[in-house]
């Protein structure tokens, strides 16, 4: 068995060279239904979905927020825990009832009560799917997964303290399933096998996993709740272990995410730590803290197909929303169909659009993240912008279009 360990010391991390592009949706202004979120889900048409204690919402990442409540829907519970979205668009979370899920098609509620009507007070804390769509719930009493609206219970040891609570659950490229439990260590089930790997028997860190992801090579990688990221190469039998310093007082990787390059994403306390498999940068979350104890950390994030990163703290501050890139369109594919001239200018830009985009509405922001002028329900293109009021020097400015997508375009003020 090989190890191989490295220190990540945050403050020497070379920073990502982006400037501050963090926007924060709350109650006070926009219609998300409770500043506490406790996870992220993105379905296929890049709606981000939310689990609160007051409801279920979707937001289309534009304009439009959707919520469900007891009060306005068929919707079992407003005490909502994990969200996941599978292959067919069918949202799926569990509930703070009891070892119950529902799952949402859009228009019907479908409600999974645990067997025999047991109430557990359990509420799932996350979801995968395996190969065959079928979903899979961490719990506090192990795992359990549904076949034809069936539970079956993964076979387990329960006289072991601490090895029922599992926090987090994956599925490889080779149809095993990988749980995290809370005290217990690692734990993988693939052909009605159970394979245990602990501090006692293996070179994982820790026993206590937080998160669980996959990458392209189908290396399992892991968070801990004592500060450390490990990669587990299964196929040779190795472990490749970084800890993590000066993040927080808590030191829970809460969440691990693959991105659409195939890079590595770990929350760190109030940051993202970001691997492109040789350097390891980090991203600072411009939260307000000011308002309580803390110390405050990220609990969930995720991108969105524009590469867009979404994310939620335990702060009860609502949504946030980071735009990568800022120097060119967030949909590259899509800049020939925009024209902004002259730039640079003196005092007026205009915009010319194709006309099979609809933009309704654009935002400019300065070189240190904030929003400078903002306009909606904007008629129909070319659009003359006025830029009398703004100080020399360069902007970016957001067109936002109808069906929740973002053009991003450079200008400078002369």
């Amino acid at each position: 068995m090989k190890v191989s360990k490295l220190t990540l010391i945050l403050f020497l991390i070379i920073n990502l060279p982006l400037i501050s592009q963090w926007l924060n949706y709350n109650t006070g202004n926009s219609d998300i239904p409770d500043n506490l979120v406790y996870r992220l889900a993105l379905d296929s048409k890049n709606n981000i979905w939310m689990s609160t204690f007051e409801g279920l919402a979707k937001y289309d990442g534009s304009s439009e927020w959707l919520i469900y409540d007891t009060l306005n829907s068929d919707i079992p519970t407003n005490d909502i825990c994990a969200l996941a979205v599978d292959e067919n668009d069918l949202l799926w979370s569990g509930s703070g009832l009891g070892y119950i899920a529902f799952s949402f098609d859009g228009v019907k509620w479908k409600l999974y009560e645990n067997e025999e009507g047991q109430v557990s007070h359990s509420c799932a804390s996350d979801i995968e799917f395996d190969y065959e769509n079928r979903p899979w719930f961490a719990t506090s009493r192990f795992a359990k997964y549904l076949v034809n609206d069936n539970w079956i219970e993964v076979p387990h040891a329960p006289d072991i303290a601490g090895f029922s609570d599992v926090n987090c659950v994956e599925m490889d490229k080779k149809d095993e399933i990988w749980l995290g439990t809370e005290t217990e260590g690692l734990v993988s089930f693939y052909n009605s096998k159970l394979t245990y790997y602990s501090t006692k028997n293996s070179d994982i860190p820790s026993n206590r996993i937080a998160s669980l992801a996959v990458d392209s090579l189908n290396n399992l990688w892991l968070g801990t709740k004592d500060s450390r990221i490990a990669k587990f190469n299964k196929l040779k039998d190795e472990w490749t272990v970084f800890d993590i310093e000066k993040t927080t007082l808590d030191g829970t990787i809460a969440q691990i995410r693959v991105d659409e390059k195939g890079d590595i994403w770990a929350t760190a306390g109030l940051s993202l730590l970001h691997f492109d498999g040789v350097v390891w940068d980090t991203l600072n979350l411009d939260a307000d803290t000011s308002g309580g104890a803390g110390p405050y950390v990220i609990t969930d994030f995720l991108f969105n197909k524009f590469g867009n990163i979404w994310a939620i703290t335990d702060n009860g501050d609502g949504l946030y929303k980071y735009t990568r890139n800022p120097e060119t369109s967030v949909e590259e594919s899509y800049s020939e169909f925009i024209n902004v001239y002259p730039n640079p200018s003196k005092d007026n830009i205009t915009i010319e659009i194709d006309e099979s985009i609809i933009v309704n509405g654009f935002q400019i922001i300065d070189i240190e993240g904030k929003s400078v002028m903002e306009r909606n329900n904007l008629q129909s293109a070319p659009f003359l912008i006025d830029l009398k009021t703004l100080h020399t020097g360069s902007y970016f400015i957001d067109l936002k279009t109808i069906d929740g997508m973002t053009f991003r375009k450079k200008i400078v003020k002369e």
